[in-house]
């Protein structure tokens, strides 16, 4: 009972955190909206999509690997702090040439990645915070820098619509970010002492082997949001703002499995190194919730989502309805794919995780290019939902087989 009551504190602490995200996000993307149009909405979303891809290659998928095996007083935590800032300065300039390079979007949404490079920086810094805090399990921190950060964002935007071009207003991440670093930084020095300048030999043993998770997760991302640049290839910016203001919607509900799993995680991780058995049942309690979870938010997102687009959007985005009704099918299977990307990586198949969202990329990309030109963003909005059942399907069926071969052969 103490483990739930744990387990619930710190997730309520995320969802806190990124319910405060979510509302300035909402805010912000209302304002835009109503300022300028499904078009402001698409420069503006896009350059936020392109730039996340940058954030991931900062993590580098060290933390999902590290967590289990690392504690506070270890001086690979500096270590990785370092590295993180330092690569993410070198990926500064991939950022910019990729963005002049690719056939997308427009100049002004060049401009706004210009004006948004910063928030790679800070990413790398987040990152490592993050570790910390889900290692002490004081996820409250996170959710007091988010809120700091939030309302940092808002300000800026509030100050700036109707007067400024539209991708100016990519000044509101890069101060939400700048404020959200110094307030993490300041909290986590009471947990371990981060230290840029210290001169530690840098081991490459924990980078090599994590490679596997970097690539799942760099694929993942990609597979994510591949869908929006294809449409803004074949469509309007404006067409991509309307399936975006969908998407944010949707993405701010998936956050509900990833904080439930990093709270979650921790106590799987223990139950594998201790007992199997411990560890099938933790696995089938969570998965039950899980699954109840994303249910109750397909009835509820399919019910609410005409009010939901109204209140955010404002008149001009019916198509927005559509296309959040068919993301959230996908809810099941999305829930669900969390807890098993954790067991997987904790069962040491970080390898069979990377080809299966490898495998799930490729299917996405041939499918979107195939339907989006014909039937727009609801096509980008059914691969979805198809891409990741498969996913699913993968996932348990390399699960099942892994955990059989524990059962019979015993620990490896």
């Amino acid at each position: 009972m103490e483990i739930i009551k744990k387990v619930i504190q710190q997730t309520s602490w995320q969802l806190i955190g990124k319910l405060a995200t979510a509302l300035s996000t909402f805010v912000i993307l209302g304002i835009i909206a109503r300022f300028y149009g499904e078009t402001g909405v698409g420069i503006y979303t896009l350059a936020l999509a392109y730039l996340a891809f940058f954030y991931l290659a900062t993590d580098l998928g060290l933390n999902s690997y590290l967590l289990p095996k690392i504690n506070l007083q270890d001086s690979l935590l500096n270590s990785l702090f370092k590295l993180r800032i330092f690569w993410a300065i070198i990926l500064l300039a991939p950022t910019l040439l990729l963005v002049f390079v690719l056939p997308i979007g427009d100049s002004d949404f060049r401009k706004a990645v210009i004006v948004g490079l910063p928030t790679i920086v800070t990413s790398a810094i987040l990152f490592t915070t993050s570790l910390i805090f889900q290692k002490a399990l004081h996820f409250e921190k996170v959710a007091i820098a988010s809120l700091i950060g939030s309302v940092a964002s808002l300000s800026i935007v509030f100050l700036l619509a109707g007067r400024a071009q539209v991708y100016l207003l990519l000044l509101g991440p890069v101060l939400a970010a700048i404020c959200s670093v110094a307030v993490s930084l300041s909290s986590a020095q009471k947990y371990y002492r981060l230290n840029l300048w210290h001169q530690i030999k840098l081991p490459l043993s924990p980078f090599a082997k994590a490679w596997p998770i970097s690539l799942a997760l760099v694929v993942n991302t990609v597979y994510f949001r591949v869908d929006s640049f294809i449409l803004s290839h074949y469509y309007s910016l404006a067409e991509v703002g309307v399936y975006n203001i969908a998407y944010q919607i949707f993405q701010t509900i998936l956050v509900i499995p990833t904080f439930i799993m990093n709270s979650f995680y921790p106590l799987i991780a223990s139950d594998f190194y201790s007992s199997l058995v411990s560890f099938q049942k933790r696995l089938n309690r969570a998965g039950l919730l899980l699954l109840l979870i994303s249910l109750s938010g397909v009835v509820l997102t399919w019910l609410l989502s005409p009010l939901i687009i109204e209140l955010i959007s404002g008149q001009g985005f019916q198509g927005s309805i559509v296309a959040l009704r068919v993301l959230s099918l996908s809810f099941p299977a999305f829930f669900i794919t969390s807890l098993l990307m954790a067991a997987l990586i904790i069962l040491n198949k970080s390898k069979s995780v990377a080809l299966i969202y490898s495998l799930g990329l490729i299917m996405n990309l041939v499918l979107n290019f195939v339907f989006i030109p014909r039937y727009s963003y609801l096509a980008a909005a059914w691969v979805t939902v198809v891409g990741e059942y498969l996913i699913l399907v993968c996932q348990l069926i390399i699960l099942i087989w892994s955990l059989k071969n524990f059962t019979v052969n015993g620990r490896k």
